[in-house]
């Protein structure tokens, strides 16, 4: 029997970020100043179109690049503060900040973290482990 196994790797987005507005800085740049371009003259109009055009396409590459457990997405830096806290045996802080990063309701909220905190009271730093595990893997 064959097995087929599926990787995924994320980028971290202020990678993605730091890239995407470098090429639009750059393209911008070379459009306004026609380095490169023959025959093309666009207008202010037009090079700020392309500009919105970029940024749209760049926040839909880091929203779809974002890692989703059970349809909740945060960023790398949401996933520390919450794994610090669960880490930190402080259950109600990290409830407070997935709610605060999702919007997502108290019940939610509470049932979402609940899932990790699996262990006796003294399993803090496990629950932080699964619970950054579920996000970046």
């Amino acid at each position: 029997m064959e097995y087929v196994y599926t990787t995924t790797i994320t980028v971290p987005e202020e990678a993605i970020r730091k890239i995407g507005n470098d090429l639009l800085n750059t393209v911008l740049c070379d459009i306004g100043r026609d380095v490169g371009v023959d025959d093309i003259n666009l207008t202010d109009e037009q090079i700020e179109r392309i500009g919105m055009k970029m940024t749209t396409a760049l926040e839909t590459l880091c929203k779809i690049n974002r890692v989703s457990v059970d349809g909740y997405h945060l960023n790398s830096k949401q996933i520390t503060d919450i794994y610090f806290e669960l880490a930190h045996g402080r259950k109600i802080g990290a409830i407070k900040m997935f709610r605060s990063a999702t919007d997502a309701g108290l019940r939610e909220a509470k049932e979402f973290i609940d899932k990790f905190c699996t262990g006796g009271r003294y399993a803090d730093y496990d629950a932080a482990v699964r619970f950054r595990t579920a996000f970046i893997g």
